[in-house]
């Protein structure tokens, strides 16, 4: 996600650059709920829009609650699809990519 970052408009850029906000996982969830409403029913909790990684010293997009970060953390330029076979083993970095099945968001 340190490429979705570097896709972010500056003004964006530091307009975020110290917020956080929710991220609610609920693996028997597809798609989106109003958190207004059904926040409390679902596991949740604060963490950075952004952040730097550890070992790369580079920033990345860890959080996408907006529409214009979704669509950027989205595009074919920074999303890597893999297409599984048999016996295979994929291994990722978690502080700096978003995983998920491939019907997840769609």
């Amino acid at each position: 996600m340190s490429l979705a970052y570097d896709a972010i408009f500056k003004e964006l850029k530091k307009l975020l650059a110290d917020k956080t906000a929710s991220n609610v996982y609920d693996y028997e969830v597809r798609g989106t709920f109003d958190i207004k409403t059904d926040l409390e029913n679902h596991s949740h909790f604060l963490q950075p829009i952004f952040i730097r990684h550890p070992n790369r010293n580079k920033v990345a997009l860890y959080f996408n609650p907006l529409a214009e970060l979704f669509v950027i953390s989205q595009d074919q330029f920074v999303v890597y699809e893999y297409v599984w076979t048999v016996d295979d083993l994929l291994v990722w970095d978690n502080l700096c990519s978003m995983h998920a099945p491939s019907d997840c968001f769609g």
